[in-house]
Parts: C-alpha cells; sequence; structure tokens
C-alpha cells in the first residue's frame, strides 16, 4: 500500500500493532527518493517492520531493521539522539543504543511516514481458513473503460452472522511477457441487486488503478450485514 494513500493512520497504527504482537503478520517498508545524508536511510530500499509502541505521553514508536544490517538512521530515536533516549525510555523498550544495533533502529511514526513510500502486509494464512482461487483471462476493450458490463465480475453471499469477520481479496496478475510489463489492476466493492454492475457510480469501495503484481485489501462484513461483492 501507498503510505501517502492511507487517510486514517492511527486506525492503520492500531490494527498494525495488534497484530504484530500476536505474531499474525510480516511487515515491510521501503523508502522512497529520500536524502541519505540528512535520514541515514538508503533510497528505494526495503526495512523489516518489526514492532510499534505507544508510550504513556502519547509517542509511538516503530522497531526497523535494515536487512543489510549495516546502517541505521540519522533521525529522532537514532542512536545518537541521547536527549531522547532517556534511561526509562532505554528500559522500557530494552534498547541500548550504545550496543551495535545490527541495522536494527528505533523511528517515530511521524517519521516513517513521512521519509518510507511503501508498506507490503504479509497476513498469517492460518488467519484465512476458507480459501477460493480463480484463475482466468481479461483482455478488455480499452475503448469501453466507462462500462464495466464486461469486467469480471464476482457474487459473494454472506449468510447472518454474529461476529465480524474478514474476507481479503487478492488480484495477481499473470505476466505473458515481461517486456509489456503486469498492466494495472484494481477492484470495486458494490451491493448486488442481481444484475451486473455496469456503471462505476455507487461504489462502496474502490481503488486507483495499480500496476503491481499483487493487489489486496480486507472487507469487513459487521455482524448479520449481508453484502454482495463484485470485482471488476
Amino acid at each position: 500500500m501507498v503510505i501517502s494513500e492511507i487517510g486514517n493512520k492511527d486506525s492503520l497504527w492500531a490494527r498494525l500493532r495488534q497484530n504484530l504482537s500476536e505474531g499474525n503478520i510480516m511487515v515491510s517498508v521501503c523508502t522512497g527518493p529520500v536524502d541519505s545524508e540528512k535520514t541515514g536511510l538508503l533510497p528505494a530500499h526495503p526495512y523489516a517492520l518489526l514492532q510499534l509502541e505507544d508510550l504513556k505521553d502519547g509517542r509511538r514508536l516503530a522497531k526497523c531493521k535494515n536487512p543489510l544490517g549495516n546502517s541505521t538512521t540519522r533521525l529522532r530515536y537514532s542512536p545518537t539522539d541521547t536527549s531522547r533516549w532517556t534511561a526509562e525510555l532505554r528500559r522500557r523498550l530494552n534498547y541500548d543504543p550504545a550496543k551495535p544495533d545490527k541495522g536494527i533502529f528505533w523511528i517515530s511514526w511521524e517519521d516513517l511516514a513521512t521519509y518510507f513510500a511503501m508498506m507490503c502486509l504479509a497476513w498469517a494464512p492460518a488467519l484465512y481458513p476458507s480459501r477460493k482461487t480463480v484463475h482466468a483471462e481479461w483482455l478488455p476493450n480499452l475503448s469501453e473503460t466507462r462500462s464495466l458490463d464486461r469486467f469480471p465480475q464476482f457474487a459473494l453471499s454472506v449468510p447472518p452472522h454474529p461476529e465480524d469477520f474478514e474476507v481479503r481479496i487478492t488480484l495477481q496478475t499473470h505476466v505473458a511477457r515481461f517486456e509489456t510489463g503486469t498492466g494495472r489492476v484494481s477492484f470495486m466493492l458494490f451491493n448486488y441487486d442481481g444484475y451486473r454492475i455496469v456503471y462505476q457510480t455507487g461504489a462502496l469501495r474502490e481503488h486507483k488503478l495499480s500496476a503491481r503484481e499483487v493487489f489486496s485489501d480486507v472487507f469487513i462484513f459487521e455482524n448479520s450485514v449481508s453484502w454482495g461483492l463484485r470485482e471488476p
């Protein structure tokens, strides 16, 4: 996901923190075109997100690791930021900035959202015991992109249920010719009224087209609410 496009970063923080602590998810973040001299971060480089911590005074810190294991950061809470690494904070996070960090460092949540461009999530398969895979070919007519009638559409019926549960949809493009790329993919969520979707208006949720090979999102089905799900 593109971090700058995430509207509610508070909600993202809460969900990531809970699932990281429960071992449900692995998270990586990737920098954009950052100034290495200023930040200490490598441009366009992936880092592992290991831990999130809420402090009593409202500060939020993220523990990251450079997989190369040989560089850290010059931002707030870097190993040389002695004014912020008080004895209490070192005990709270079990971290000694004076010891070799092997690429592990802490960063404020605000700085992470500023200097990192992308976030990738890998969820534990055990969270989704039911799985359905569909393989298909789609050759869209670019002159008819205003209409969704010929786009692939799938209906999902949800019976009454007492608790909320999640449905994750993942689109993965199959690359036939690498020189042409993977194209762009996305999906939209509509209420199902028994007919195919023709117009793009009225979508419950929609995403911008993405050139990523894998595109995923989670839909929450609230207690005893029945939706129809279609993904053009």
